[in-house]
């Protein structure tokens, strides 16, 4: 994965799906599913889950992966996604349990989430959409300027 040929065509393969991914109906959470060779072949397909799937095998210097697209543009997954392969390390998706400071609707918004809706001050509700995909989350005030994810749901 590391010559620059390489990553070119990982680029042109993450366009390819970015425009399958604009004109297909959203029926889960959009996931790139791929491999890429010793030999510098690269395969990548757009697959939907129930669950974010995160990935990563290497074998004889051939890398496979499960990818969940939370990206707002192909640039912002490429880069995330080099860095799964490279390193391992997964982008910070919002469970259950994590906890967001204040302001939370800005905190919100830098993850990537646009906010439609919240309200609510010691417990808040908000409805967000990412990646096409809607959620309800449900937030409790757990400490002076934080807040706690207490459940997060996806709205078809």
């Amino acid at each position: 994965m590391e010559g620059t040929g390489i990553a070119r065509i990982v680029a042109e393969k993450i366009a390819e799906v970015w425009d399958e991914l604009l004109n297909t109906e959203i029926v889960g959470i959009p996931h790139l599913v791929g491999s890429i060779s010793s030999d510098g072949e690269v395969e990548m397909f757009l697959v939907f889950f129930d669950e974010y799937t995160f990935e990563r095998t290497i074998e004889d210097g051939s890398v496979s992966f499960t990818f969940p697209i939370e990206a707002t543009d192909p640039k912002e997954l490429f880069m995330s996604l080099l860095k799964f392969i490279r390193e391992g390390t997964t982008p910070s998706i919002l469970e259950p349990g994590e906890k967001i400071k204040e302001p939370l609707k800005e905190n919100l918004t830098k993850r990537g989430f646009e906010v439609l809706w919240i309200a609510g001050n010691d417990y808040v509700d908000a409805w967000v959409s990412k990646s096409g995909v809607k959620y309800h989350l449900s937030f409790e005030r757990t400490g002076k300027d934080e807040y706690t994810l207490v459940r997060k749901e996806k709205v078809q």
